[in-house]
């Protein structure tokens, strides 16, 4: 699940073309851009999915009250699956 919500994103951001203007908000911390690289990578989204790349700006997700962070796992109320 946690590729499928990051495909549409990650693709765009890899395939975008040279001549495009950079994005205006484009810089986290270097730390944080290792963390995120390195979640792509152990979940195999690099290089399986998109190709290699250094993660320049970072995609907020929220459900509900809690917040999407690099893949953690989260229970719907009332059910027994998981998502991930």
């Amino acid at each position: 699940m946690k590729s499928t919500l990051l495909i549409p994103f990650l693709l765009a951001a890899a395939t975008a073309s040279p001549a495009q203007e950079p994005c205006p908000i484009s810089s986290i911390p270097p730390a944080r851009a290792a963390q995120m690289r390195s979640a792509f990578l152990s979940s195999r989204i690099i290089p399986d999915i998109i190709p290699d790349f250094s993660p320049t700006t970072e995609l907020t997700v929220h459900y509900a009250t809690r917040n999407e962070d690099l893949g953690n796992t989260f229970s719907i109320p009332g059910k027994n699956k998981k998502f991930s």
